[in-house]
């Protein structure tokens, strides 16, 4: 019999997480859902879930559908971004200048 509690030791319920959701709602009203599931490297892939508005009763539509959701809080590292823009001399004509 194996008497190593580290092995029998229970999992928290924080060990099993693997994501979160918010209610929130929408501009026009709607309810949906906002958050995150962790990948097995532990990065968070963002996701929102709407409710199937187009599901009839009796089929076997889900009532849910989930979407990746691009993370509006990131941002543009400060090396990329010009506070003046350079000193050189602009060209009016329409050309690109490539």
């Amino acid at each position: 019999m194996n008497t190593d509690t580290s092995a029998n030791s229970q999992k928290t319920s924080r060990d099993l997480e693997k994501g979160a959701l918010w209610l929130k709602k929408s501009k026009a009203g709607a309810d949906f859902l906002s958050g995150y599931f962790l990948d097995e490297e532990k990065n968070k892939i963002n996701i929102v879930v709407f409710k199937n508005n187009f599901k009839k009763q009796g089929e076997s539509s889900p009532d849910y559908r989930v979407y990746l959701s691009e993370n509006k809080q990131q941002e543009v590292p400060k090396s990329t971004v010009l506070k003046e823009p350079p000193n050189e001399q602009t060209d009016s004509s329409d050309e690109i200048p490539f």
